[in-house]
């Protein structure tokens, strides 16, 4: 994919928040060929007002992820007590590091069965200054290593995509098991 400049300044001012200095300095050079995802590309994403890196190439959290994630936060500024959640198929972490950041009173574990995930969760909370006493960070097949306790809210994640879908190209350059599933696919959904 190649960027115009008109492009390439709006993903960065718009999207990532580039300030005008940096991003004249990427337009001096010309346009910008990218292999794959910008997203990659430019190493992170702005998820609710927090920066979440992508180093690990996680799958690159969704504006639709966003916007549902941002309407559970609204209704739950409301309620202020305390609350237990679970971030399954948790990718980069940015459902749940989002919520700590956004809500004081919250637990989050945060779980995956790719290592590249936990990783990558890891890397973000660290890099978004959040307190290890306020999360727990798990490496499991759905809920296979996850303690048994009660969860108020669980966000869930999985790959949903049948692998005889129409997807863009780039899809294709993000973790095929974050975004297939067999079954058309359902197959992680059903276990779920």
């Amino acid at each position: 994919m190649e960027l115009n400049k008109t492009e390439l300044r709006y993903y960065l001012k718009e999207k990532y928040n580039y300030s005008e200095l940096k991003i004249q300095n990427i337009l001096d050079k010309g346009t910008l060929k990218i292999e794959g995802p910008l997203a990659y590309a430019l190493g992170y994403v702005d998820f609710l007002d927090t920066k979440i890196d992508l180093r690990y190439k996680t799958l690159i959290p969704r504006p639709e992820t966003e916007y549902w994630v941002k309407n559970i936060l609204d209704s739950e500024r409301e309620r202020g007590n305390k609350r237990e959640i679970l971030d399954i198929f948790c990718g980069s972490g940015c459902i749940g590091i989002s919520i700590l950041k956004h809500l004081n009173n919250t637990h989050v574990t945060f779980s995956d069965i790719d290592t590249n995930a936990i990783k990558q969760t890891k890397y973000n909370l660290k890099n978004n200054n959040i307190s290890k006493d306020r999360y727990t960070v798990i490496k499991s097949d759905l809920f296979k290593n996850i303690p048994k306790q009660e969860f108020d809210i669980i966000f869930a994640n999985p790959p949903y995509v049948g692998k005889d879908d129409e997807y863009g190209k780039e899809v294709l350059l993000e973790p095929e098991n974050a975004v297939f599933a067999d079954d058309n696919g359902l197959a992680v959904i059903k276990k779920f």
